[in-house]
């Protein structure tokens, strides 16, 4: 019996863990030049026993960090062949890598391929490879997965902002609010706050303080809920308590033990009708 060679085994959907850190540690100290040559002469699979799937994401990683050396070079995409090959090339090979659903970085590399399109100025491509993300991503049970998905929701409407296509921009936002998956404070309140932006500019003024008023109940300690109690004053005290002395809603974060003394002081003035001491230590506590 024939005796199956070292350099098939990558090819059976085994990859060498030590090869895959070797391509790993090129990509990190920017050897693209060397990553390109290399994976288009199949020598990560062959001399590395790395798998055909990591060798070509690596490959689209590599093509998609130089394309951007170059524009960022150049500053444009016209009049430069080296863009535009790459370009050509990126696109074949992630045509050829989405095929595979199996492939554990996918989501990862089809959020890095809109990325590139994106810094280069392609936003329609960029669009593009965010809606292909999306749309094979967008129920997986992946948690990783789901917050590709969610950063891609994200950049879609951040690039219609950028376009100043602002109707368009908040109907995306709304839409991104409804099927939003990350449970992360910052990036929650980062839609809220940007939310009630849109709203603002688009002369919604009432809808523009309800989102803000939600982000200021819900994500008070974040860095877009202290940005905004500090820009919007009456806004962030109207949130916090109201006439039936009640300090802070029920979804918000978990208070400190100190911030819990400072709750429980503030609403036994309250109860007294010392509402102005409590206007006064809320804007000291905050630098209002």
């Amino acid at each position: 019996m024939k005796k199956k060679s070292d350099s098939s085994d990558a090819s059976d959907g085994q990859c060498s863990e030590i090869g895959l850190l070797y391509m790993q540690l090129l990509f990190e100290v920017n050897e693209f030049v060397s990553i390109i040559e290399s994976a288009e002469q199949n020598d990560f699979v062959l001399k590395y026993k790395v798998s055909h799937e990591y060798q070509l994401y690596y490959l689209i990683r590599a093509i998609q960090r130089s394309t951007v050396r170059l524009y960022d070079q150049y500053g444009s995409l016209s009049n430069n062949d080296d863009i535009k090959n790459n370009i050509k090339k990126l696109e074949t090979k992630m045509n050829l890598l989405k095929k595979d659903n199996q492939f554990k970085w996918l989501a990862k590399a089809l959020s890095k391929m809109a990325e590139t399109c994106y810094l280069i100025g392609m936003f329609d491509r960029a669009n593009y490879w965010w809606d292909e993300l999306i749309e094979k991503f967008n129920n997986s049970k992946e948690y990783n997965d789901r917050i590709e998905v969610d950063e891609a929701r994200w950049m879609k409407v951040f690039i219609l902002i950028e376009q100043n296509k602002l109707e368009q921009a908040i109907e995306e936002m709304n839409n991104t609010l409804k099927s939003y998956f990350c449970y992360d404070l910052e990036n929650q309140a980062r839609l809220r706050y940007w939310q009630g932006w849109l709203y603002r500019k688009l002369g919604k003024q009432k809808n523009s303080k309800n989102s803000w008023i939600k982000l200021l109940k819900k994500y008070p300690n974040t860095f877009y809920g202290l940005t905004l109690a500090k820009k919007e004053k009456n806004l962030f005290l109207r949130a916090h308590y109201n006439d039936k002395n009640n300090i802070l809603c029920s979804n918000c974060e978990q208070p400190s033990p100190y911030q819990q003394s400072l709750l429980k002081k503030w609403k036994l003035l309250l109860m007294i009708g010392e509402k102005k001491q409590v206007d006064y230590e809320i804007k000291e506590y905050f630098k209002l």
